[in-house]
């Protein structure tokens, strides 16, 4: 998959949720240990929170777990 074509949407989060479980870990720890609610992430991985911290936080997740545009 290519991630720098991901947009928001239910297909995302099941993607990213599915990449942190394969690691042992889960979306709530990610966003906990950034400081971030597991509500807004989630928002912001559906583009329901679609400002300009959610953009941030959307492409932040999405290059963390997913390994961003390489």
């Amino acid at each position: 998959m290519q991630h720098e074509h991901l947009t928001p949407g239910p297909q995302t989060l099941k993607v990213v949720r599915g990449a942190l479980v394969a690691n042992g870990s889960t979306l709530s720890r990610w966003a906990k240990e950034r400081g971030v609610k597991r509500q807004n992430l989630t928002k912001a991985l559906l583009g329901e929170w679609n400002g300009p911290t959610g953009q941030a936080w959307f492409r932040a997740v999405v290059e963390d777990v997913l390994g961003g545009s390489k």
